[in-house]
């Protein structure tokens, strides 16, 4: 309990894995290990959260355990052309862009860096017209990736027990 005060609350990480590292008790040791496990492990995730609008910049969450810098490259994908080969959007986020230039593509600096803390991200992505775009955050041997997409067209649907409203 105190090891895990020292991480959530006060934001000391090395004392808190140091006090961790000293349980010995059989119920709370294996809890302990995974946090010391999770505290050292780097790690990267992207989120897109919802549509855009053309008006609004688009951003996306990224979040960053043990990462000081990433890079963020943006492709532009022809969503028809992909629908058209795949018959489904399903899995569009494994599609393989390492062999694409990217439309574009800049480095960011974590600010206030510090190690084995997580950082929540939201950052603002290059785009200058509609469209679908694939995502993709990399830091050495890490990568996530998702679609974004950047569009004027929207569906409200409102509905209660009787009817629905498209």
């Amino acid at each position: 309990v105190i090891g895990k005060t020292y991480v959530d609350h006060k934001l000391q990480f090395e004392k808190g894995i140091e006090t961790l590292k000293k349980v010995r008790n059989n119920p709370w040791y294996r809890m302990a290990q995974n946090e010391i496990r999770l505290l050292n492990k780097k790690s990267l995730n992207l989120e897109t959260k919802k549509l855009f609008l053309s008006n609004e910049k688009p951003t996306v969450h990224v979040k960053s355990r043990n990462i000081d810098k990433f890079k963020i490259n943006v492709y532009r994908l022809n969503l028809k052309e992909y629908f058209r080969r795949n018959q489904t959007l399903r899995k569009i986020e494994q599609l393989d862009i390492l062999l694409i230039k990217p439309d574009s593509s800049y480095v960011h600096q974590v600010d206030k860096y510090k190690k084995h803390q997580e950082f929540k991200l939201d950052l603002p992505v290059k785009i200058d017209k509609s469209g679908a775009y694939i995502i993709s955050v990399t830091s050495e041997n890490l990568k996530a990736s998702g679609l974004l997409l950047v569009s004027d067209l929207g569906i409200v649907v409102q509905g209660n027990r009787k009817e629905l409203l498209i």
